[in-house]
């Protein structure tokens, strides 16, 4: 009598180990979308930590040239290399190359745009570039809800991230 023994798998075997890498990446799939989401939620937070240092500091620089209290001045910042920003009592008016002078981030990174309603009060979105194809896509009305806004009033600058649809 002479047996062979045939090497494999059976077909219970297979659909035992379908079953499992299956389960497992339905497990794992939604903890990979969750890494992705509080990724995007906590790089907004350090954009605006950077956002509100860049505030504080200018407020700071605003009190000690005596220009916190003037509706509209400019202020140097950097003599050396002749940057300045316009301030109103004392905090960063955030429009255009504002932007750039006051924040240390890859802007390759980030979209960012400005909404001007009007003297009084405009705002500044800042956008993962990952999820707006352009600045653009940012500034529209129908925006996916993930972003950075910085808020500029006359007298105020405030900060918030938006995270509803990240």
């Amino acid at each position: 009598m002479n047996m062979h023994k045939e090497n494999g798998f059976t077909l219970i075997e297979l659909i035992v180990v379908i079953v499992l890498v299956s389960t497992l990446s339905l497990i794992a799939w939604p903890r990979f979308f969750s890494i992705q989401v509080d990724s995007r939620i906590a790089a907004m937070n350090g954009l605006k930590a950077s956002i509100l240092t860049a505030n504080e500091q200018v407020f700071g620089k605003s009190i000690i040239e005596g220009i916190d209290k003037l509706p509209e001045h400019k202020l140097v910042i950097d003599r050396k290399n002749n940057v300045a920003v316009w301030v109103r009592y004392g905090y960063p008016v955030w429009l255009g190359m504002s932007v750039h002078e006051l924040l240390h981030v890859n802007l390759d990174e980030w979209f960012y745009g400005v909404n001007s309603g009007n003297e009084k009060e405009h705002t500044l979105r800042f956008g993962l570039s990952k999820i707006f194809n352009t600045p653009r896509d940012l500034m529209s009305d129908d925006a996916k809800k993930c972003f950075v806004v910085v808020k500029n009033t006359l007298k105020a600058v405030s900060v918030e991230v938006i995270s509803d649809e990240c």
